[in-house]
């Protein structure tokens, strides 16, 4: 979509326009009943004449396209009916199912019938993978995490590496195919990360972001979990969000998988549908709410049991294993 129609969309959806950069829109987040119903102004909504456009929350982890967008909204309207005036969903659909019919493509772009097209999952290529040292060469980083209550045999069996150039920690992530699919890197060097800045202070636009996914020649693999690869989907299956998380349960329960988002996809919720049955293990607040209403939403009488953090205990990354363990004895067998 373009940046002009973007700019009519967004108060169809209660949102504002607060500027533009390259290939992007900012604005405030639509869904404000996702930030304790204050608004947040790290929305943006991507645009380019070949591609369909994605928005995403930077401050409550929201990401999809436009349609998921819309869907999204209406089921969060039904729950939160004090925000449906913000929402004109006949008005906003008209402009989002006109997306296509303004696309600038060309007959390159659009394959004959039955002809081969790409995979939608770009698979990264391991040499990639070689130039980022394993978290072993750098005590800095391996501390960093033991720390955090994460056992060297652990951090081995996920390969966690280390990228001292940008000072992350680096859990790289595969499909379940196996195939190399990307890298999520967690900051841990000294300067303050965005997210630690009060709103509107304009430092925050050049410090370093606390969470990063890599890209390969600009791809991302947004749709894929974390130790999908490792994941048993004839048994009860964990799902949590950030690496750490996912790191620390697997040290009482192996069979998890991380989303590195609270803000999930249809098509991501989608790729577990054939697990024999699910736990969520969702952060404490507002973000953890929205993931575990994303999961009954699009696997709707599913078996799924949401375990809950304390607010003391925020997350699962935070809490000890003893308190783990027993959030998930009553529901699997831990180690």
């Amino acid at each position: 979509m373009k940046p002009e129609r973007i700019a009519q969309l967004l108060p169809l959806v209660g949102s504002k326009k607060i500027g533009q950069r390259t290939g992007w829109v900012l604005a405030t987040c639509p869904m404000r009943w996702r930030h304790g119903g204050e608004k947040s102004d790290a929305f943006a909504v991507s645009y380019d004449a070949k591609k369909k456009s994605r928005c995403k929350c930077l401050s409550c982890g929201y990401s999809g396209d436009l349609e998921d967008l819309l869907l999204d909204l209406r089921y969060g309207v039904n729950h939160h009916p004090e925000y449906a005036p913000f929402v004109k969903f006949t008005l906003a659909s008209e402009l989002v199912h006109a997306e296509f019919e303004e696309m600038e493509l060309s007959a390159a772009d659009i394959p004959e019938y039955e002809a081969p097209v790409e995979k939608h999952e770009m698979i990264f290529p391991e040499q990639w993978l070689q130039k980022f040292p394993s978290i072993s060469y750098h005590p800095k980083a391996l501390t960093y995490c033991q720390k955090r209550g994460i056992e060297l045999d652990t951090l081995k069996v996920f390969d966690v590496r280390y990228d001292p150039a940008q000072e992350r920690v680096a859990f790289p992530f595969r499909n379940f195919r196996g195939e190399l699919m990307g890298m999520q890197g967690r900051y841990i060097g000294p300067k303050k990360t965005r997210d630690t800045y009060e709103k509107g202070d304009p430092e925050a636009e050049q410090a370093p972001l606390r969470y990063y996914q890599y890209g390969y020649y600009g791809h991302r693999n947004m749709h894929v979990w974390m130790n999908e690869e490792n994941a048993d989907l004839d048994d009860t299956l964990a799902t949590c969000e950030g690496p750490f998380d996912l790191l620390k349960i697997f040290q009482a329960y192996p069979n998890v998988v991380a989303s590195f988002t609270s803000g999930l996809s249809m098509t991501k919720v989608k790729r577990l549908g054939d697990a024999d049955s699910l736990i969520t293990f969702y952060d404490h607040g507002n973000g953890g709410d929205a993931a575990r209403a994303a999961i009954h939403k699009y696997l709707k009488g599913y078996p799924i049991v949401d375990l809950i953090p304390t607010e003391e205990q925020g997350d699962a990354g935070a809490m000890s294993m003893q308190d783990i363990r027993q959030l998930l004895k009553p529901h699997v067998k831990v180690t």
